[in-house]
Formats: C-alpha cells, sequence, structure tokens
C-alpha cells in the first residue's frame, strides 16, 4: 500500500467514524480496523488521536471545500447574484456535505475545553470559513448602511448552519439543512430590497 494511500485511508476513516460515533466513541484501533492499516501504520503518521482529530477536522473542511467549488457561482458576474448562486449551490449539495454531520460543530461542542489543540484548530478553521463568507456576502451587507457587516452575515449563517445540522441529527432528516439555507435566503433577500 503507497504511503501517501495508507495515510488518506486513516485519515478519512477517522473522519467518518467520528462524524458518526463522536471523537470519544472513537478508537485508534477502530480507525486502524476501517482503515484496513496496522496500528504501527498509524503511529507512522499521526502521534496521537488529537492529532488524527486535527486531520480529520482539514480533510472535512478540504471535502467541503472541493465540492462548494464544483459550483459555478464565482463565475456571475453580478456581486448579490453571486451570494445567491453561493446559497443555491450550498443547497443542492447540503446533503453530501453535511448530511452526516459537521465535524467542526461536533468538536467545537465536545472538545473545545479539553482538547486545547484540536480547540484552536477548530477556531482557525471556522474563522477561515467566515472570512471566505464574508467576502461573499459583503455586497448584500453594502446594499444597506443600518444592516449587518459581511462578517455579521457569515456568522449568521454558520450560526443557522450549525444548527440545522443539530436540528437535522435530532430528527434524523437531512432535509432540514436546505430549509435552514432557504430560509437564509429570504433574510439576505429582505436586506437586499
Amino acid at each position: 500500500m503507497p504511503v501517501k494511500n495508507a495515510k488518506e485511508k486513516i485519515v478519512q476513516s477517522a473522519i467518518r467514524l467520528m462524524l458518526d460515533k463522536g471523537y470519544a466513541g472513537t478508537t485508534v484501533d477502530e480507525i486502524c480496523e476501517n482503515a484496513g492499516v496496522s496500528k504501527g501504520s498509524f503511529y507512522h503518521f499521526f502521534k496521537s488521536k488529537e492529532d488524527i482529530g486535527v486531520a480529520a477536522l482539514d480533510g472535512f473542511i478540504k471535502r467541503g471545500e472541493e465540492l462548494m467549488r464544483l459550483g459555478h457561482f464565482m463565475e456571475v458576474e453580478d456581486p448579490i447574484q453571486r451570494a445567491f448562486a453561493y446559497l443555491d449551490h450550498a443547497e443542492t449539495v447540503s446533503k453530501d456535505l453535511w448530511g452526516d454531520g459537521c465535524l467542526l460543530g461536533n468538536f467545537a461542542l465536545d472538545l473545545a475545553r479539553t482538547h486545547p489543540a484540536i480547540r484552536a484548530r477548530v477556531t482557525a478553521l471556522f474563522d477561515g470559513t467566515i472570512d471566505k463568507l464574508a467576502q461573499i456576502f459583503q455586497p448584500i451587507a453594502d446594499f444597506r448602511e443600518d444592516g449587518p457587516t459581511g462578517i455579521q452575515l457569515a456568522e449568521q449563517y454558520i450560526a443557522m448552519l450549525e444548527g440545522s445540522i443539530v436540528l437535522a441529527k435530532a430528527h434524523d432528516d437531512w432535509k432540514r439543512i436546505p430549509r435552514g439555507i432557504q430560509a437564509f435566503r429570504g433574510y439576505l433577500r429582505l436586506l437586499a430590497v
């Protein structure tokens, strides 16, 4: 098995298991078994479970960014319409992106106080995502002098999205996620008039 392939299998295994069972409920042995690698291979790439947790976060975000890049919203010339096209694409891929949950949200809730390295990575990933979203939503924020800023809209979007993911898990109904995105789109439409 090629070295790069083994590492990627470990990361993907960790993402799947940690989305399904949580960080605490997932063992290194389970990750190795699910990935089809030895424990020695695991420790060749990762010093600890916390290290694989950080790598799983990065892998989760990378996959999400790849799915979002498939959208054509950046080709839309009008910046306000581009923001709506972004939301349209997010709604379209919502099941693939968050149908099994969100590793960032899970880790933020479960590990922020007990695992400083994971909390730091979660914070950095959320902040990076918010910064990217703020650029997308800023034209709508600029539309109204008395409205929220692009950063505030990005934070509201993340809060809505994480809440929708929690509701989807609680009700075992992934369709709550696109419904949340639709509601946020409606809020933005009110700001852009």
